[in-house]
């Protein structure tokens, strides 16, 4: 796998995304105010913790049409579907001098793994809607057995 292959898999990068977006790994984000100031018309006194929830701006429908649908083409350049959502409606690894660390790492062994799993199996899954349980991070509310049929 090399750097100029993995440019070419938009594809894959957009379902990556698209999937964090509907499910995002980590709740949200908080920061305290170090002065007052007025978000959304509201005064937030100096020391006050904001809490950001990643989950309820990624599946707003003023942000993403069809919310609760998987639509990875909203992630592409020139497809009719590209979301036009501000670029803060989804930020599931944070943003600026907070943002995960780890970011890109992550994404390249999330798009490794992708491209490997999807290389020697195909996948199926034929259980029940799978929910979510937010804790730190956010998890499924139930066991999901995938079962990966060698190609």
């Amino acid at each position: 796998m090399t750097e100029s292959a993995l440019a070419k898999m938009k594809y894959m990068k957009a379902c990556q995304t698209e999937s964090q977006r509907i499910l995002p790994a980590v709740f949200g984000s908080s920061r305290r105010t170090d002065s007052d100031l007025v978000i959304g018309g509201y005064e937030i006194p100096k020391g006050t913790t904001v809490v950001r929830c990643g989950s309820t701006s990624s599946n707003d429908p003023a942000s993403f049409a069809n919310p609760e649908k998987f639509i990875p083409e909203r992630w592409m350049r020139g497809c009719p579907e590209r979301h036009n959502a501000d670029s803060f409606a989804n930020i599931p690894w944070g943003h600026g001098a907070r943002a995960c660390i780890g970011q890109r790492f992550a994404k390249l062994e999330l798009y490794m793994l992708m491209v490997k799993l999807v290389q020697k199996y195909r996948m199926e899954y034929t259980g029940e809607e799978v929910g979510m349980l937010t804790h730190f991070i956010t998890i499924p509310d139930k066991p999901i057995n995938i079962k990966f049929i060698q190609r």
